[in-house]
């Protein structure tokens, strides 16, 4: 069994980023069934993908190294409305390593999750009128941080969201919208000097195409780029502050 684990690893190693072999088995058609991750064009692992097909939902995803090895399992778990209630992870020998708990309201909407493993933290959801405008972080239920949110009158998009820690205003963040698909996020500290920037870019079908990262003083840091077909996601290529690329994501669908 370990020789053929090793020739498989050899043969994803050769593989160009996008010959890498389809999906298999049954799947719901168009959902991810395989996430390949190569590292400075060197094949690193994969995501593998497993659904429920009578509920039509994600039950696990199993994260394998370079030579064929299981490394995680996530297991998803969900309650009679069909939404996400919690998440299990656990590691190549079967201990859980951590499990996130999901709570919604009557109306659906996620009030808290609480996660369990080395530290615990939880993170909460308050809303009013429909829109989320306060959440709460916390870790060994002490409060890190609370951001409040406001939104552009009479819309559903947030103008800026406000992080106080120990009830005091420490940053910023604004989000600008403008005509051309940018979105762009402002991180400032509260003595208004800029901390870092965000600009990210849209096509015509509001699908994500490019992010890009500065400093504070408009150095690149980073850039992700997303690319489609169908209007599915089949590739993101991260690159560096060189804009040399280090990171690639493919995507197979069912």
């Amino acid at each position: 069994m370990r020789w053929i684990l090793s020739l498989l690893a050899l043969a994803l190693i050769g593989c160009q980023v996008d010959q890498l072999p389809e999906c298999e088995g049954k799947g719901i058609e168009g959902d991810v069934c395989k996430e390949y991750q190569y590292l400075f064009g060197v094949y690193n692992g994969v995501n593998e993908y497993e659904y429920d097909i009578g509920l039509g939902v994600l039950s696990t995803v199993t994260t394998k190294t370079d030579n064929g090895g299981v490394q995680g399992v996530k297991s998803y778990f969900y309650n009679q409305q069909g939404l996400l209630k919690s998440i299990i992870l656990k590691d190549s020998k079967g201990q859980v390593i951590s499990e996130k708990i999901l709570n919604y309201n009557d109306l659906g909407d996620l009030e808290r999750e609480v996660v369990s493993g080395v530290f615990k933290t939880e993170h909460e959801y308050y809303y009013e009128g429909g829109l989320l405008m306060v959440e709460v972080f916390s870790s060994e239920n002490k409060i890190d941080w609370i951001d409040s949110i406001e939104y552009y009158s009479g819309t559903n998009d947030v103008y800026r969201k406000s992080r106080f820690v120990n009830k005091s205003l420490t940053e910023v963040t604004y989000f600008d919208i403008f005509t051309n698909n940018v979105l762009e996020e402002r991180v400032i500290n509260n003595s208004g000097l800029l901390i870092s920037r965000k600009v990210m870019r849209f096509n015509n079908r509001q699908e994500k195409i490019e992010e890009i990262f500065y400093s504070n003083d408009n150095t690149l840091l980073k850039k992700v780029v997303y690319n489609y077909f169908d209007s599915k996601l089949y590739r993101i290529d991260k690159l560096n502050e060189l804009e040399e690329e280090y990171e690639v994501l493919t995507y197979k669908r069912f």
